[in-house]
């Protein structure tokens, strides 16, 4: 966007999280995925706070007509290294790796 652009919405719908995304998948691009996941403070940095804690962590991106998913299983308070990945185009899955 350009000009001015403002992120409103009430507390806990996710402002804060959209504008640290960048750098988070900066680190996880230039690191690894749990060391960007210890950065934010553990995986509770990436849940909401009412989540069952054993529930995998699923963070997407999508651009047109192509999407990626993240699927993140949580180990305490840090995240198993094998996480699940599936690349889709227009609904097709062009990757899928199996997470844990």
């Amino acid at each position: 966007p350009s000009g001015v652009c403002a992120v409103a919405g009430p507390n806990g719908s996710g402002k804060t999280t959209l504008l640290e995304l960048p750098t988070f998948l900066r680190n996880a691009f230039l690191r690894s995925i749990p060391e960007a996941v210890g950065f934010i403070g553990g995986n509770w940095g990436l849940r909401s706070l009412d989540a069952i804690p054993q529930e995998p962590i699923y963070l997407g991106f999508q651009s047109g007509e192509c999407s990626w998913e993240l699927a993140l299983a949580t180990r305490g308070a840090g995240l198993d290294e094998r996480p699940g990945e599936t690349l889709k185009i227009r609904d097709q899955i062009v990757l899928r790796r199996v997470p844990f």
